[in-house]
């Protein structure tokens, strides 16, 4: 009986073994889709100093979502020399944002330096890109292949009907609710005619406010005298960062010219 018992429960076990192997042999193989997931968002926006929109996560800049394919964003319009990241919601520094693979990827007249990006939620590693030529681009992001592409259009003359000096070598010193304002000449050209002292100064498109936009030299410190200015060109600086100013070397009567079509700035010591 005892065998009988024992015979009974080898079959049994042996049953369930090939009833295991035949489940097994059944299932389907395990696909493993490589590659990135399209990127599922309502709204893509840009932030940063190379923005017209400046580093305001609360209203940046919105890009347009294209209707025969949500999963590409463009932006046409200026960009400034800085840097921008692009955040999928706003208001929050900790949200989700496209950025580059590597951080300072460069922008400028060429195109973009690399174009792909990387899915960085809460946004850290901060990687930015950055814009080396200021004027007018179109930016595409497809978010289905996670490529970025850039199309430089020229410079765009800045667009603005007062211009104002402020800094200790103006008149007006560090008032920035009554800056020394600039006469227009004519639509993209501001001059100003009078004593200047030695110091610093910096140009805002607004009053009353330090974080307004300002045009300003591309290098901090860039020296005024009687020789001119050392170097003509100028940035527009959303936010007032980074803090560049132009230093009047010699005192006395000068004329400046802003050229806001061509980005320039003469200076001559009457």
């Amino acid at each position: 009986m005892k065998k009988n018992i024992f015979n009974i429960l080898s079959l049994g076990a042996l049953l369930l073994a090939m009833t295991a192997l035949t489940g097994c042999s059944d299932e389907k193989e395990i696909v493993v889709i490589e590659g990135n997931l399209p990127i599922k968002t309502s709204a893509l926006y840009m932030v940063g100093d190379a923005t017209p929109a400046g580093w305001n996560i609360d209203n940046p800049v919105q890009m347009t979502q294209s209707e025969e394919d949500p999963m590409t964003f463009t932006y046409t319009g200026a960009l400034y020399a800085g840097e921008l990241k692009c955040p999928l919601t706003t208001g929050n520094w900790g949200c989700t944002y496209l950025m580059p693979v590597e951080n300072g990827c460069v922008i400028n007249s060429n195109g973009v330096a690399a174009n792909t990006f990387n899915l960085v939620p809460g946004g850290d590693p901060d990687y930015k890109w950055r814009v080396e030529d200021a004027g007018n681009y179109t930016l595409t992001f497809d978010l289905r292949n996670w490529t970025f592409n850039v199309e430089y259009l020229g410079k765009a003359p800045v667009e603005t009907g007062v211009l104002y000096m402020v800094g200790d070598a103006t008149p007006a010193g560090w008032n920035i609710d009554a800056p020394t304002e600039l006469q227009r000449t004519s639509t993209y050209v501001f001059t100003y005619t009078g004593h200047l002292n030695t110091g610093e100064l910096k140009c805002p498109l607004s009053t009353g406010d330090w974080g307004c936009t300002y045009i300003m030299p591309v290098e901090n410190g860039c020296i005024i005298n009687s020789k001119g200015v050392a170097d003509p060109a100028f940035n527009v600086v959303p936010g007032g960062n980074p803090d560049n100013k132009w230093r009047v070397e010699e005192e006395g009567d000068y004329t400046l010219t802003f050229d806001l079509q061509r980005w320039t700035l003469t200076a001559v010591k009457n």
